[in-house]
């Protein structure tokens, strides 16, 4: 690095190009490249346009995911020696936790018994060196060769599954996303860049996957529409007993379908702590559990369902993301216990007002719990009293609000106006910032019946209204896309009206949704509460994610059927509100 010191704006635009530049070289877009290094895409995007720059670990990221696109791709002929002298400019120790990589680096060292004279000859280092390196006495000339070296170094060496499995562990991550050579490098050089790689990713899939869900295709795919709830009397003894897993699996199954058979329509409460991954092992058990919740929801149970998050970050996403069909039929309420549960004994409970289900194991040894269900009055009594009990104890993990609760959303949305800055990730420009005549001019363009229309046109106005009262106190960051015709056309998009819950989607036509972005810019340049950031692709299509810090965060699914998430669980709003960095100020926090 020269010695001259490099202005903000002069560092961005430098590294903006660069960026930029060795994308089009790799043939890599944001979200590939997003993907590839962890980095959440929006902060992709503000790095790109060079609005914002990265700090120290961030950058070591974004340089990893570069490298890895390009050992995926060769014949671009962009080595890791090009990139790291690319980009050496750009790094400032200074946002560095250097305590923590020396940590990390002798963690790796200590526990996967590395010998240090092998790793100190790949490094090209006499061991002396390393040593003091590792004491603290000294630090690497080159960080980033140093951080590349061990990654390459262990990646390479590190083949054992116990040793993965200790390094899964070391690293807080999956042990899938260590597999391979090429994910181990990449994810090593992530953890010791100081990044937590697994909420990011395990967040990047929760929202990936409730961005491409479709609940029509969902019901067109597991044949919901043609479904018969079956009146035959289902023969299960009043009451049964059952051990193990296997007979686990059946008292599952004969639960369900005592309740599916059942003549009561009361509400189904749910809790297990219990292991699941003897359950999704099971050949054939998983579609016949899936098809029994299915015929539930069929009958028209509601589910009151207590997940149990006393658990990993990833192990509680990825439960959540296998609840996300059952959410979006509205007849789930999700509930959690806000305390951390006792973990000598493991516990599941299930009830309907036809059937219920008991069972307990001890922790580590869950393939000798006990299970019984019964359909006996008393027993149906009794257990539903310990599972409202429970439920009262709980906590709403999100709410949850379709067109069957409209009302319940407005009082929502009425409430959370008042007091706090507000973030939002948009699919499209904002309602609020709509002309009436463009907005008139699209409704006429639909043959709109004329009921939707006044619902449209009074939804915009007073949704106007209500931001200019919001912007009296607080700041509203959006981020918003901007779209090429020829994305736009492969891509269509629709105006954000899912608050209204509208029955079908309303596209723009290309010149409509430029006029759209125009007035956008305009209400910004009017407003200095209002900002806006533009994007040069979508952070994600289907979806809209508005944070109002430590309060909620509510993901709403623009596409038919309409409906939003309102989440207040604190660990996973946090998670979320990390993954989308940049949150505005309120005007107190600015004045001050």
């Amino acid at each position: 690095m020269s010695g001259i010191p490099l202005s903000d704006e002069r560092y961005t635009m430098e590294l903006k190009e660069c960026l930029n530049q060795y994308m089009d070289r790799l043939g890599c877009n944001a979200k590939d490249l997003a993907a590839s290094s962890g980095l959440s895409p929006s902060s992709l995007s503000r790095y790109r346009t060079g609005e914002r720059k990265p700090d120290t670990p961030h950058l070591h990221l974004l340089l990893q995911g570069l490298k890895a696109i390009a050992h995926a791709h060769p014949e671009a002929g962009i080595d890791d020696s090009e990139l790291t002298e690319a980009f050496s400019d750009y790094f400032e120790d200074s946002d560095f936790d250097y305590t923590l990589f020396l940590e990390r680096i002798n963690r790796l060292i200590r526990d996967l018994e590395l010998n240090v004279n092998t790793l100190s000859r790949a490094l090209n280092f006499d061991p002396s060196y390393l040593s003091r390196i590792r004491l603290g006495q000294r630090r690497p000339a080159n960080q980033e060769e140093f951080t590349d070296g061990i990654a390459t170094f262990i990646a390479q060496k590190v083949k054992d599954e116990e040793q993965l499995t200790r390094l899964a562990k070391m690293m807080e991550c999956p042990l899938e996303s260590l597999l391979g050579e090429e994910r181990l490098y990449t994810n090593l050089c992530r953890w010791l860049s100081g990044n937590p790689i697994r909420e990011n990713l395990v967040l990047g899939q929760f929202f990936e996957k409730l961005n491409e869900f479709d609940l029509n295709e969902y019901i067109r795919s597991i044949h919901f529409d043609e479904l018969k709830v079956p009146t035959v009397p289902f023969r299960l003894p009043s009451s049964k007993t059952y051990h193990g897993l296997e007979e686990m699996m059946a008292a599952e199954l004969d639960w369900i379908k005592a309740t599916v058979l059942g003549k009561s329509m009361e509400p189904v409460i749910m809790y297990s702590d219990m292991p699941m991954d003897a359950m999704a092992k099971a050949e054939g058990f998983e579609e016949k559990y899936l098809f029994g919740m299915a015929m539930m929801l069929k009958k028209g149970l509601h589910f009151y369902q207590i997940h149990n998050l006393d658990r990993s970050f990833e192990d509680m996403m990825l439960g959540l993301k296998g609840w996300i069909p059952l959410y979006m039929t509205g007849q789930v309420s999700p509930y959690y216990f806000p305390n951390i549960q006792n973990n000598a004994f493991l516990h599941l409970l299930r009830t309907s007002g036809s059937a219920v289900m008991h069972g307990y194991a001890i922790t580590g040894h869950h393939e000798s719990g006990r299970y019984y269900v019964s359909q006996t009055r008393r027993d149906i009594s009794y257990y539903r009293a310990m599972s409202r009990d429970m439920l009262s104890n709980a906590q709403p993990l999100m709410e949850i609000y379709d067109a069957s609760r409209k009302a319940d959303f407005y009082r929502f949305t009425q409430s959370s106006q008042a007091g706090g800055a507000l973030h939002r990730i948009l699919a499209a420009p904002p309602i609020f910032t709509v002309s009436e005549e463009l907005l008139t001019r699209i409704v006429k363009r639909c043959d709109l019946p004329k009921e939707t229309r006044r619902l449209m046109e009074g939804f915009a106005s007073r949704y106007h209204q209500a931001i200019l009262t919001t912007l009296e106190y607080d700041e509203i960051l959006d981020e918003i896309p901007v779209l090429t015709r020829e994305e736009f056309e492969m891509h269509p998009v629709s105006l954000p009206l899912s608050e209204i819950f509208p029955e079908k989607e309303i596209h723009y036509r290309y010149e409509e949704y430029q006029q759209h972005l125009e007035l956008t810019k305009a209400f910004a340049e009017e407003h200095p509460s209002y900002r806006i950031r533009l994007l040069d692709e979508p952070i994600f299509r289907n979806l809209e994610i508005v944070i109002k810090r430590d309060r909620f965060v509510m993901v709403s699914k623009n596409n038919t059927p309409c409906i939003h998430f309102v989440i207040r669980h604190p660990r996973l709003r946090d998670a979320i509100d990390k993954f989308f960095p940049d949150y505005p100020s309120s005007r107190e926090e600015s004045d001050e």
